[in-house]
């Protein structure tokens, strides 16, 4: 329901599934991870502000996988219209409590899975 929410753009929706003290790390269709932004809020700002800025920024998850009671691991496809680039990037969700705790943007599926494994170390 989450994914639905974001991929219809529905902001009043996917902020029912995140804990308030939400964090972000972007990463965008250069592959290039972004500083991390604190909150819903700053998360949709950042957003809205790559949209003005011509980006259209859209995102496709091709796979998502449980890696952990509480973690998700999920690879798609970054695209910028205008910059006429994509990136294939990986994003882990933290979750907890029926609540997205955080979203962390990773440049590859080989680096989100090595975060994994050292968090577990």
């Amino acid at each position: 329901m989450a994914y639905g929410a974001f991929a219809r753009n529905d902001a009043r929706l996917l902020s029912r599934f995140c804990d308030t003290a939400l964090e972000v790390r972007p990463v965008d269709a250069l592959g290039l991870v972004g500083d991390t932004l604190h909150g819903f809020d700053a998360a949709s700002d950042w957003m809205r502000r790559c949209n003005e800025r011509g980006f259209n920024v859209t995102v496709w998850l091709r796979t998502l996988e449980r890696v952990g009671c509480d973690r998700v691991l999920g690879v798609g496809v970054v695209s910028e219209r205008d910059r006429g680039c994509a990136a294939t990037v990986a994003w882990v969700w933290q979750v907890r409590d029926g609540l997205i705790q955080s979203v962390c943007g990773y440049s590859s599926e080989a680096a989100a899975r090595r975060s994994l494994g050292e968090a577990a170390a």
